[in-house]
């Protein structure tokens, strides 16, 4: 009976890696082929990687693009407030320049200050929106999911409180109902 080959640490690395690339061709072929959380820690152990590494690895994934997904949205908004103040410079500054103050031969002292300041703050708020501190998004973002998170879990604890008073007013007004029914029966 012929022995079964067997491979080197660097073989079967190799075997792999080029399993890796056959399957990620197919895998761009079948995009709508998508794995569960299961199925990932079932295939990590089927490697030989303790399933609870690897549901915390895929716990870390998740929190990561949460993170990611966060800090998109703080970026968005950073560019939403931007584009708000930039159009209200416009509108004053177009303003101004409806009513000729700046064609005044006595230019007010006072509107060339609060221009400059503005724009010295549109200025911040552009180099704000195009280059955040990435420690300070990140903690940001943090704290975003956070307070999501605590919005969705009050929503879902209010909604419980809202159940369960329902279902005991619901067997009060039964209970009562009862009574009252015993007490008309008992009076002749």
């Amino acid at each position: 009976m012929p022995t079964e080959r067997r491979y080197s640490a660097a073989e079967a690395r190799a075997i792999l890696e080029r399993a890796e690339r056959r399957s990620q061709s197919l895998a761009s072929r079948d995009a709508d082929q998508l794995l569960s959380s299961v199925e990932v820690i079932e295939t990590a152990r089927e490697l030989g990687v303790d399933a609870e590494q690897a549901a915390l690895a895929l716990r870390e994934h998740e929190n990561d693009r949460e993170i990611v997904q966060a800090e998109t949205e703080l970026r968005q908004l950073a560019f939403r407030r931007l584009s708000g103040h930039v159009i209200a410079f416009a509108f004053t500054q177009g303003m101004v320049a409806l009513f000729g103050l700046w064609s005044a031969a006595q230019r007010p002292l006072w509107l060339l200050a609060m221009s400059v300041v503005w724009l010295a703050g549109l200025a911040l708020a552009l180099r704000a929106a195009l280059f955040p501190h990435p420690d300070t998004l990140r903690e940001r973002a943090k704290a975003r999911i956070l307070r999501r998170r605590l919005r969705e879990s009050t929503r879902d604890f209010s909604q419980a409180v809202q159940s369960g008073a329902a279902k005991l007013l619901s067997v009060s007004a039964k209970k009562l109902d009862e009574g009252v029914e015993r007490l008309t029966k008992e009076k002749p």
